[in-house]
């Protein structure tokens, strides 16, 4: 235990500073290191053992000694450090200094240092004294009220922001300084709804605002297909082809997320992604080619001939689409005899290349 008689006191100055700091300020704990060994190497040497001495590389320089002083923030573990060549008082007011110079103005500093004799040294005590005094000014200033005629140019100055804002002439570089000059601190915060932010900000009187602003979209977000135009696809496709569907969004000036038309590559994307199915443009009555071909016991290519030659009734929506065919009583009893008159379909050697009339 101390022998010191303000032990106590000093303790409880000390763990209440690190455990409840007072409102905008800082704590921080101060101290240096001295004689450190400034070496210049590759690598450090082979220590001694028995047998054997300690061993340097060829590249050995020592130079001198140095002296760390750092100062550890206890609210996030921030330190600020600076080598100094000796530790005397003045180095420790320059260090001080420096500290200040590093932090932010409208924050008071409480530093936690040991009882070394740097600290008592006069000069360091009236440095020290000194500074108390311009804080003190300074927070006298702070707390001066304003005159109503310094309060109307204030007025008038925000009155005439937005203008000075906008102005081609107004920089990137005046922007900030303007909201320096304006704002505090801001305060970002993500609260459980997604996408959003709520942003405190709190300005130089004090007062604050608080605002919810949404996310910037990701990439995959700004190109996704809205869902507008999902349910007219859906709505399309129940009787236009693909691309029908595209020709008629580009008609109704509908734009893909990169603003070009829309395509049928596209649409057919857009309906695999979505599980949207094509449209069943054939009737239930119309038979395909191969189940016409089955019917009859012949080749598919017997049936091209008889569409070919408008033996049936046939019809296709375009050049890449397949036949859809529609038998008629006759038609049907008309093809049954063919099949039953022809010796080669009887056979049923019918080949592509046989599409003369004499072949049937």
């Amino acid at each position: 235990m101390s022998r010191d008689p303000q032990f106590v006191q000093k303790l409880s100055d000390v763990v209440g500073l690190y455990l409840n700091p007072p409102d905008k300020a800082l704590v921080f704990c101060v101290d240096e290191k001295s004689q450190i060994q400034a070496l210049d190497r590759t690598q450090p040497g082979l220590p001694l053992k028995p047998g054997r001495c300690g061993t340097l590389t060829h590249d050995y320089t020592r130079h001198g000694t140095t002296t760390l002083f750092a100062a550890l923030s206890t609210l996030d573990g921030t330190v600020i450090g600076d080598c100094m060549p000796q530790h005397r008082h003045q180095e420790f007011i320059r260090f001080l200094k420096r500290l200040d110079q590093q932090t932010p103005r409208q924050r008071d500093l409480h530093l936690v240092v040991d009882n070394y004799a740097t600290r008592k040294h006069p000069d360091g005590l009236l440095q020290l004294e000194d500074l108390k005094k311009q804080v003190a000014e300074f927070r006298r200033q702070e707390a001066r009220v304003a005159t109503p005629e310094q309060k109307a140019k204030v007025l008038a100055l925000a009155q005439d922001l937005p203008r000075v804002w906008h102005a081609p002439t107004t920089q990137a570089k005046d922007r900030k300084r303007m909201l320096r000059l304006l704002l505090k601190d801001i305060t970002v915060e993500k609260p459980s709804p997604p996408k959003q932010l709520l942003v405190h900000l709190r300005w130089q009187g004090e007062a604050s605002t608080h605002l919810t602003v949404p996310v910037p979209l990701s990439i995959a977000d700004r190109v996704r297909y809205p869902a507008a135009l999902v349910d007219r696809v859906r709505e399309l496709a129940h009787g236009l082809l693909d691309a029908e569907i595209a020709n008629r969004l580009h008609r109704e000036g509908h734009a893909s997320a990169k603003g070009k038309p829309y395509t049928t590559r596209i649409v057919r994307w857009i309906r695999w992604r979505y599980q949207i199915p094509p449209a069943t443009l054939r009737s239930p009555e119309e038979l395909t080619v191969q189940l016409v071909a089955q019917h009859f016991g012949v080749n598919a290519y017997v049936v091209y001939y008889w569409i070919e030659r408008n033996l049936i009734h046939a019809r296709r929506l375009n050049q890449r689409m397949p036949y859809w065919i529609t038998l008629t009583g006759s038609d049907e009893q008309k093809l049954q005899n063919r099949v039953r008159n022809s010796s080669r379909l009887q056979k049923g050697k019918v080949s592509p290349n046989d599409t003369a009339e004499g072949a049937l």
